[in-house]
């Protein structure tokens, strides 16, 4: 089958093809398929990662003594940072229009896998930790910190979904230092285990 592209002058496309193969490969792209139909939208961001990981593949010599694993984890990260960047711009986001709560989500979004403290939040914002406290549950009906937790706990469902990182892995990339921890807020937002959630949920199935 012929196709023709065009673009606008000075702006040219740039086109990555990725032919992929295997039971795992299958089980995603039907997922996406059922739950998002045939043309899903992705962030320029998220197309920029892709693009760089691509990009590590086509330098790579195939002669790297650990190429085949190499690739396999290339793939799988791509992958991942599809399948999670779909998910979110599904789902329903929560928008404000008071400028501090959103800067607080804002922050939320870009720290959520390092510590983050309200006291130091606030401070970065230039407000007083009360006052902030005090605006965002008012216009979001929770507290900072919980919005935070729950904002955590999704993006651990999403690789809990997507990835095959162990329980350790998952809660150390989404900003928990206490794997017990993770596992009782976990547990006490969605009545199962991380493990028993991933076995339900598993796009690996």
């Amino acid at each position: 089958m012929s196709h023709e592209y065009w673009a606008a002058e000075g702006e040219p496309w740039e086109f990555y093809f990725m032919h992929l193969m295997g039971d795992n490969c299958n089980n995603i792209f039907q997922y996406i398929i059922k739950h998002y139909g045939y043309s899903v939208k992705v962030s320029k961001t998220t197309m920029r990662l892709i693009a760089q990981k691509m990009e590590s593949l086509i330098r790579m010599e195939y002669t790297y003594f650990k190429f085949e694993v190499f690739v396999a984890q290339v793939i799988s990260d791509i992958l991942l940072e599809f399948l999670k960047d779909v998910n979110e711009a599904y789902d329903d986001e929560i928008h404000s229009t008071n400028e501090l709560v959103t800067d607080v989500i804002s922050y939320i979004y870009d720290h959520y896998s390092s510590t983050v403290t309200l006291k130091e939040m606030s401070a970065k914002l230039y407000v007083s930790e009360e006052h902030m406290i005090r605006v965002f549950k008012k216009e979001i009906g929770m507290t900072a910190y919980h919005f935070l937790k729950r904002f955590r706990l999704k993006k651990a469902c999403e690789l809990l979904m997507y990835s095959q990182k162990s329980t350790k892995e998952v809660a150390r990339e989404i900003g928990y230092s206490s794997v017990g921890g993770f596992i009782s807020q976990f547990k006490q937002e969605y009545q199962v285990t991380p493990v028993e959630y991933r076995q339900s949920h598993s796009v690996y199935r």
